[in-house]
């Protein structure tokens, strides 16, 4: 009767501390709301394919589910991968967005730690075992064996800390935001250095293909001196400075080549594959007018402060150091728990006690009790006051923080904005500087059949044409480049959700999302 009467005891308390968790549950939503909105994603389109210009080459249809994303971090050899593909690739690949990945992760799991003080402490434990004793006594001797059994249950639970669980889980909402903000500034990092990298190779390819050219020309050009001097139609100087010019062209197909293959191999890197992996390169033309590329840069400069993910991380971290602080005051004021303890004790012994002896079993005894408990410590040594100082300190240095990415925010957009309009520049004048040198070829073929000029103009106009390809090459690239650099320093290339895992989940739950690295 004992027991059952302790047990119901229990029990009571038990209900009693489990309602006051669910009241407490309403506060997890109001913290929830907290973590703040959904950070949508923006996906954009090749600046080659139209479109906004300073938006990245990930176009990606919402209906595509993970097994297609996961498919795509894939490489095979035998496929030809596009600069799509390739930022697909690295963003599935790169160590770095892993890693920032289950930082976010584990930032997730550290809010459901500091939630886990809401609820009540339960625990529960036996002891087991047999002991003899021995008494030399007037009367008699005093002996006995005795073998227990014991069960205890413990419940403990906050109700009262003056808003410790309050700025514990608040710090925590605001890291993993922090942390999940600068996942997706990590992403827009990876696909800045593969859309670098990839027109960088894509214009050493149309540099190698312009010195293939120049070579072919000048090899035939050589070939045709060679005749004529023979015949005596041309001199021996002519000659000389035609294979000079074979030689020239000859090198340059080689350093051409050599810059192919450097800037494939840091393609790969960039992908997350090694640099010796047999990586094929969709091959695209030149084109032959850059005006769909340009757009008005002055929108996206002042979008800057908006989507930049790295200056919401900072915001949130700044709230973090303002929690962490509040945690800190909130140690000054006491802690108010209840306590309650249900113990049970079945043991049996044979004693000697005397001339008196007998075997006894199934003896038990069992306890309960509930208890409100309060502790609150009057002195430290100072050292809250030591540690609210040092959070305060800590928040300045968080305000500056976001002050400095600020700033340099504004410095990235402006030399990107700049450079882009250099670049865009850069591309007029390499595209009059193709139409003037094919002109001037067309009159100098023109000239050499009607015998008005000598062969060695004709081959320098030949070799100009090559070169001028070779600079428009090089602008095209750079223009993209410099237009990849504004979108990133703006912050608007997020890829699509189904292209890399970018759903961290509510902070503090354990469903398992379909999306994991």
């Amino acid at each position: 009767m004992r027991y059952l009467r302790g047990l119901i005891i229990y029990l009571f308390f038990f209900w009693g501390s489990s309602l006051l968790a669910a009241v407490e549950s309403s506060f997890q939503e109001k913290h929830a709301a907290a973590a703040g909105p959904e950070m949508l994603p923006r996906s954009g389109q090749n600046p080659r394919e139209g479109g906004d210009p300073a938006s990245v080459a990930t176009t990606s249809t919402s209906n595509l589910n993970c097994r297609e994303a996961t498919s795509a971090s894939q490489f095979s050899s035998q496929k030809s991968y596009n600069l799509g593909n390739l930022i697909d690739l690295a963003l599935n690949n790169n160590p770095s967005t892993r890693a920032a990945w289950s930082q976010a992760k584990a930032a997730s799991a550290s809010v459901g730690e500091a939630r886990s003080l809401y609820y009540p402490w339960v625990k529960t434990g036996f002891t087991g075992g047999y002991d003899q004793n021995y008494l030399p006594l007037v009367a008699g001797p005093n002996v006995y064996n005795r073998t227990q059994a014991t069960v205890f249950f413990s419940l403990e639970y906050i109700l009262l800390d003056f808003g410790r669980r309050d700025a514990d889980v608040a710090r925590t909402i605001a890291t993993f935001n922090a942390l999940g903000l600068t996942y997706q500034r990590k992403l827009q990092e990876i696909i800045f250095a593969v859309q670098k990298v990839y027109f960088a190779h894509e214009a050493a390819l149309w540099k190698k293909k312009a010195a293939e050219t120049n070579l072919a020309f000048l090899s035939t050009l050589a070939d045709m001196i060679a005749r004529e001097n023979v015949t005596g139609l041309s001199a021996g100087p002519e000659l000389l400075k035609a294979r000079k010019q074979v030689l020239e062209a000859q090198y340059e197909v080689e350093a051409a080549t050599a810059k192919v293959k450097n800037t494939l191999g840091e393609l790969c890197v960039a992908t997350g594959l090694p640099a010796n992996t047999p990586l094929q390169i969709t091959t695209t033309e030149r084109p032959v007018s850059t005006k769909k590329l340009r757009g008005d840069a002055n929108e996206l400069v002042r979008r800057a402060l908006v989507f930049r993910p790295d200056i919401a991380a900072r915001v949130a971290e700044l709230k973090a150091s303002k929690e962490a602080t509040r945690r800190a005051i909130a140690d000054f004021f006491p802690v108010i728990k209840l306590h309650s303890d249900y113990i049970n004790s079945t043991f049996g012994y044979t004693a000697n006690d005397g001339t008196l002896n007998g075997t006894h079993n199934r003896n038990g005894n069992s306890g309960v009790n509930g208890f409100v408990m309060a502790s609150w410590d009057i002195f430290d040594g100072l050292e809250r006051i030591f540690k609210v100082r040092q959070r305060q300190e800590e928040d300045k240095v968080a305000e500056r923080n976001l002050e400095q990415t600020k700033l340099n925010t504004t410095r990235d957009v402006w030399t990107s904005y700049n450079d882009s309009l250099t670049a865009e520049q850069r591309v007029n004048f390499a595209e009059g500087y193709v139409a003037s040198a094919k002109e001037t070829f067309d009159a100098v073929k023109t000239a050499v059949e009607t015998g008005l000029t000598n062969v060695t103009d004709f081959a320098e106009s030949g070799s100009n044409v090559a070169n001028s390809d070779s600079e428009l090459a090089s602008a095209v690239a750079d223009y993209s480049t410099a237009l990849a650099l504004l979108a990133f320093s703006v912050g608007t290339t997020t890829p699509a959700p189904s292209r890399v895992p970018q759903d961290l989940g509510k902070p503090g739950e354990l469903k398992l999302k379909a999306f994991s690295f």
